[in-house]
């Protein structure tokens, strides 16, 4: 019931943050239309992929490591404060580069300072970063969670304020985003406030060393899906321009909402198993997996049925286009939530070179289908490249795992007449802790 709980806090966090999100992308497409909505979606993403490309596996080294409580807890927090910091100056520095040199292509019609706002953020973003996975890591999930509670509602104050009172168009909106994300971080220091220290360096330098050694297997995994699920927005802005990239980013936010649910379990359940010992949550593991698979199923035939009326309401009549990618998008974005709780398990395991293995094979389909379907069928394509795609990356993930675990895609996808009782038994737990408020 523990485990439930904890996923519930996450999804609620989470569903804050996207809902926030959501809600910083309906108003800048209400306020500048398709083009402004496009620009702010590329943008937004630039700093995202500095972040994640930049990490060196470090977060995904903190999930097993902090779980396994392997390391100085006191030493390692000022450590990622303060390497967070340094080294997200440089890939800010880098990553402005970068982006510069992509204005004519990939970053078509985003202004220089548009761009520069879109990457000033990132020394604070990774540091929280690392912040928050050290929080995981020791399951502390109500702090973990609370960091993401500030950054939304600061995001989506900031982004009104950007937009409705001071009429500041893209350029406010991406400022307004760089600037939530320095009060997370300040929130994160509030609620870690051993991370303000001085740490030793010479174990502050075995540390990053131990965490980057394990975790940049994973981190490389997730650096290659992040392009390769973003390349087809920078894609579509490089050949149909802002306006399309903006209709195409409503499909995705859409689509991409089906997600919340196995994100949520996929964050508890690493630092879970790594804490256990081998078969210990294997049928743990695979029921997650069965209610994973069935709540995805439900959310994405729910929105796949009020998707015309949600896009016309929330972002207005130049967005209905999105439609039909949305509906392309959700089978894609169902399979690929079977692969989250799947990769987590795998992390938890201490194989992070699963990911990595899966993704090398994964990406080039991707590439491949995003540059034969996007240039000559706009969004539509770009909709049909991810869901080949995520339907790939999980058929793949599921081979590795029937090599290195007991776990089957039957037991994984197919309900029991025991799940309909644990699910009957949790509710009836949970009621009355909805009923008083939940202690997340």
């Amino acid at each position: 019931m523990t485990f439930l709980f904890r996923v519930l806090g996450s999804l609620g966090a989470q569903l804050l943050l996207v809902l926030c999100g959501a809600a910083t992308t309906v108003i800048v497409a209400r306020l500048t239309g398709t083009h402004g909505a496009g620009a702010y979606s590329v943008a937004v993403q630039i700093g995202a992929l500095v972040v994640i490309g930049g990490g060196l596996g470090i977060d995904f080294g903190l999930i097993y490591f902090a779980a396994r409580d392997r390391m100085s807890q006191s030493d390692l927090a000022p450590t990622l404060l303060w390497f967070g910091l340094a080294w997200g100056a440089v890939l800010a520095a880098g990553g402005y580069a970068i982006a510069l040199a992509l204005g004519g292509s990939l970053l078509r019609g985003v202004g220089d300072t548009v761009i520069l706002a879109s990457v000033v953020a990132v020394p604070f973003m990774l540091a929280v970063r690392y912040l928050r996975y050290f929080l995981l890591g020791r399951n502390q999930l109500l702090l973990f969670n609370g960091v993401n509670v500030v950054l939304a509602l600061a995001w989506v104050i900031f982004v009104a304020v950007a937009l409705m009172l001071l009429r500041s168009g893209v350029m406010g909106a991406v400022w307004a985003y760089a600037a939530a994300n320095v009060v997370a971080f300040a929130a994160a220091l509030v609620l870690v406030p051993a991370a303000i220290a001085v740490p030793n360096l010479r174990r502050a330098l075995t540390a990053l060393r131990t965490l980057a050694v394990f975790g940049i297997r994973a981190q490389l995994s997730t650096v290659l899906q992040f392009f390769s699920y973003r390349f087809d927005l920078f894609l579509v802005n490089a050949t149909a321009g802002l306006g399309a990239a903006g209709v195409y980013s409503v499909a995705t936010l859409l689509a991409e909402s089906v997600w919340y649910i196995p994100s949520a379990v996929g964050l508890v359940l690493a630092p879970r198993v790594a804490a256990g010992v081998e078969g210990d949550d294997d049928d743990v593991t695979e029921a997650i997996c069965r209610g994973t698979v069935l709540v995805s199923v439900a959310g994405a035939v729910l929105i796949a049925a009020l998707a015309p009326l949600l896009v016309l309401l929330l972002f207005g009549a130049a967005f209905l286009p999105a439609v039909v990618p949305l509906w392309v998008l959700l089978p894609g974005v169902v399979a690929l939530g079977l692969d989250k709780p799947i990769a987590s398990y795998q992390l938890g395991r201490g194989r992070p070179q699963i990911s990595l293995y899966v993704t090398l094979i994964a990406t080039p389909i991707t590439i491949a289908a995003y540059l034969l379907l996007i240039p000559r069928y706009g969004i539509v394509g770009a909709a049909a490249g991810s869901t080949i795609s995520y339907v790939a990356t999980t058929a793949i993930e599921i081979v590795y795992l029937h090599r290195v675990s007991p776990l089957r895609l039957r037991n994984l996808v197919i309900p029991r007449r025991s799940d309909w009782r644990l699910y009957s038994s949790a509710w009836q737990r949970l009621r009355p802790a909805l009923s008083a408020g939940m202690p997340w």
